[in-house]
């Protein structure tokens, strides 16, 4: 079995290909420019240098959010389109599960967050591989209630942001190196191949997990 994953919610671009449970190719990117200019030559290098073609992929693994609007609407219909043209069907993956994926072999509470600006946060928590608090957005300290008396690992680019503020609350919080703080396709392809046939979707059910409103919807909203 191929996967073909694909990570555009963060700043970091990222894409990889799966082998059964073997990662055989991953590229990643993190150089500010925008995803649009970068996802599509990523792919086509990743399967220059294995050798593989899209239509051999059984699937096409999505990070689908939360994170960037602009840059997780971007890896979707790059997702959408590769799937129409090759007939592939689709994984949706979380941005904060597929982030968990990099503490695995933490031996207490894996929290993943992500940066919503003005110390406002996407959340979630992991205990031995299974999620213990559902996706979360609000500010920083309401999350960080929801751990304490736990041991904590932080990962995403919200403990990079935040770690400061984030100590004063949790003392003992320990936090993930630089490049485990950002999603992969590879953890977006792991869990495809771990969700097997039953978690596959149409492209037509692939659609961005926003958790909340952008801010143009917010401000069109409110003047309404």
């Amino acid at each position: 079995m191929y996967y073909l994953g694909i990570d555009t919610s963060t700043s970091a671009c990222s894409c990889g290909i799966l082998q059964d449970d073997k990662v055989i190719c991953e590229l990643n990117i993190n150089n500010q420019k925008t995803h649009s200019t970068t996802l599509c030559l990523l792919i086509q290098q990743a399967f220059a240098l294995t050798g593989l073609t899209l239509e051999q992929m059984d699937g096409i693994a999505c990070v689908v959010g939360p994170g960037s609007f602009t840059g997780i609407r971007i890896g979707v219909c790059t997702a959408k389109g590769l799937a129409f043209g090759a007939k592939k069907p689709c994984y949706g993956i979380d941005t904060l599960d597929c982030l968990a994926v990099n503490g695995r072999q933490f031996a207490g509470t894996v929290c993943t967050i992500l940066d919503a600006r003005r110390e406002q946060v996407f959340g979630a928590a992991f205990e031995g591989g299974q999620k213990i608090l559902e996706d979360f957005a609000g500010p920083l300290e309401e999350y960080l209630q929801k751990l304490e008396g736990k041991k904590t690992l932080f990962l995403g680019d919200g403990a990079l942001a935040y770690r400061e503020k984030i100590q004063n609350i949790l003392p003992d919080a320990q936090f993930g190196e630089k490049h485990l703080c950002y999603p992969k396709a590879s953890a977006a392809c792991i869990l495809a191949y771990e969700a097997g046939e039953k978690g596959a979707i149409s492209l037509y059910d692939l659609t961005p997990h926003y958790l909340r409103k952008s801010q143009a919807e917010r401000l069109h909203g409110h003047e309404r």
